[in-house]
């Protein structure tokens, strides 16, 4: 079975989702994914922070998404690129 539900995952892609034609915000949209991985996920595998995008993710020509740019951000700065002291 999927992580997520439908809507869900492919919002982090078409952008806002819609139920019934009304927008659903974020916060509803992060607490939903929050308790979706709190049901099909183990501990060690659940997410520490959700972000949700405007842009669509960055993919290879081949189509899968390329998870180091989405990292690059996050270690601007830093001389590693592994956490801790």
């Amino acid at each position: 079975p999927p992580v997520c539900e439908p809507d869900v995952c492919d919002s982090l892609e078409r952008g806002p989702v819609e139920r019934d034609g009304i927008a659903v915000d974020d916060a509803r949209i992060i607490d939903e994914i929050r308790s979706l991985c709190i049901d099909r996920l183990g501990s060690y595998k659940k997410p520490t922070h959700i972000e949700l995008r405007v842009e669509p993710l960055p993919k290879s020509p081949v189509g899968k998404i390329q998870r180091k740019v989405l990292r690059e951000p996050h270690w601007a700065g830093h001389d590693r690129r592994v956490a801790g002291n």
